[in-house]
């Protein structure tokens, strides 16, 4: 599973999460391994956004929204 779809449906988790989470319910322990964890998906989610970023810098698809460059959109 890839593309848009698995991106929502990975969107759509992390707000469940947020949704949901209450720090105040983890141990130590558990406050350090889930600050571990979200840093590690924090780091893989920049690298795709930065990788789907320059693929719609290459394709130019920036300018059907009328931007002047990939930056102002």
């Amino acid at each position: 599973m890839f593309g848009v779809a698995a991106v929502v449906a990975v969107r759509e988790k992390v707000a469940e999460l947020a949704a949901h989470f209450d720090p105040a319910l983890l141990s130590a322990a558990d406050a350090a391994a889930v600050v571990e964890q979200l840093c590690a998906a924090e780091h893989m989610l920049a690298t795709l956004k930065a990788l789907a970023a320059k693929r719609m810098c290459d394709t130019e698809v920036w300018r059907r929204h009328g931007d002047r460059s990939p930056a102002h959109h």
